[in-house]
């Protein structure tokens, strides 16, 4: 864990400290800024990410050589895992459903960004924008950079969770990504979103008071830290 990290578990428990604190106690971390980053992209992001969620597969191989594909919907602007499922026979037809199914809440996006497989062909996308009226964006051939922030959000998932555990079936893999994406979503602090945690309600500042609480998940590979009344 980065001392960026650790300092948004402590902001979220209400303790200030400044980065260069935290770097005296851990190892120093590198900072690259991105020389491409301008303020136009910024201007561009913060206008047009409440209206986009961004999807995609990836797969996972069980220990019997079994290849199952997860599939995950993602808020751009809150960086909330929406919805996300197993199949081990993913179709247009099933992908559609399961974005249908991410919009049962009520919230819905005026885009989709996803890439170029066959299971975003024509039938989905007219499907999509005559059902829902969510227009399809499709990334230019062989550029995942394009979507960025879903590409990031799979390599967390696997970074954080799938490359820890052996999975002996399509029952342990959403037993595993459940309880993950649970961390993910309501106790991860995230920082593209100035260390917030995404499903959070951020109404009330957190207070400073109070005994900390520690939940562990994935049989403590992850912990999350709270204040308790």
């Amino acid at each position: 864990m980065g001392a960026e990290r650790i300092r948004g578990v402590l902001l979220n428990l209400g303790i200030r400290l400044a980065k260069s604190s935290i770097q005296k106690i851990i190892r120093p971390l590198r900072k690259n800024p991105d020389p491409r980053r301008s303020q136009n992209w910024r201007t561009f992001f913060q206008n047009h990410a409440p209206e986009i969620w961004a999807t995609d597969f990836f797969d996972v191989v069980t220990v019997g050589f079994k290849q199952l594909y997860v599939f995950v919907v993602f808020s751009i602007h809150t960086r909330e895992i929406l919805h996300w499922n197993v199949t081990q026979h993913p179709t247009a037809q099933w992908t559609y459903q399961q974005v249908l199914q991410s919009t049962w809440s009520g919230q819905s996006p005026r885009f989709l960004l996803a890439d170029r497989d066959a299971k975003y062909g024509y039938r989905f996308r007219q499907i999509l924008k005559e059902n829902l009226g969510i227009q399809l964006l499709q990334t230019p051939y062989r550029a995942p950079k394009a979507n960025a922030f879903i590409e990031r959000c799979i390599g967390s998932i696997r970074r954080e969770c799938l490359d820890h555990f052996l999975i002996f079936g399509e029952n342990h893999l959403r037993k595993v990504l459940g309880e993950y994406v649970d961390y993910y979503n309501n106790c991860r602090p995230h920082q593209g979103i100035h260390h917030r945690i995404p499903a959070k309600d951020y109404t009330d500042p957190p207070s400073p008071a109070g005994q900390i609480h520690c939940r562990a998940y994935l049989n403590g590979l992850h912990h999350f830290y709270c204040r308790v009344a």
